[in-house]
């Protein structure tokens, strides 16, 4: 079961992570991210494809090494948004929350968020140094970019 909610986790912060913002672009996190779901998309079809050729070119005599390269192609988002559930649980360094606590402080005091509607970081903000992690910190920037919660989007 820790392996299954450890994969959840990552794919949440695959989906919390911003991937547009160019100067995030520095962090390891947004790459791998941008690799995670794109192994999503892509890898599925890949291991059909491989499947396919691989099984009209040799026949049945192979479908043993068919079926293990199958696997391995389908196993690869899944590898993916593993280690990515290990970094979003994985504690910021020291640097990383200073910026975090930079960020609550203008979330706190710019109301980003429309009347009635509750942020993904509103239950994270106020929580220990030593006990941020970095999907604290997806959050935090997820609410913080997040144009459909700016309050002058105007609603005709």
């Amino acid at each position: 079961m820790l392996i299954i909610k450890t994969l959840k986790t990552g794919y949440d912060f695959s989906q919390l992570w911003p991937k547009r913002e160019p100067y995030l672009a520095m962090f390891d996190q947004t790459r791998a991210v941008k690799l995670a779901l794109l192994s999503l998309t892509l890898m599925p079809s890949l291991a059909i494809v491989t499947a396919f050729l691989h099984l009209q070119f040799f026949g049945t005599s192979q479908i043993n090494l068919t079926f293990a390269m199958t696997i391995l192609f389908l196993s690869i988002p899944v590898q993916a948004f593993y280690v990515l559930g290990l970094k979003a649980n994985s504690q910021l360094p020291v640097s990383l929350r200073v910026w975090y606590r930079e960020l609550e402080s203008k979330i706190k005091l710019t109301p980003l968020v429309e009347p009635g509607l509750e942020g993904k970081a509103d239950k994270r903000l106020g929580k220990s140094d030593n006990k941020l992690t970095f999907l604290d910190l997806a959050c935090v920037l997820h609410d913080l970019f997040d144009p459909s919660k700016r309050t002058n989007k105007s609603f005709n």
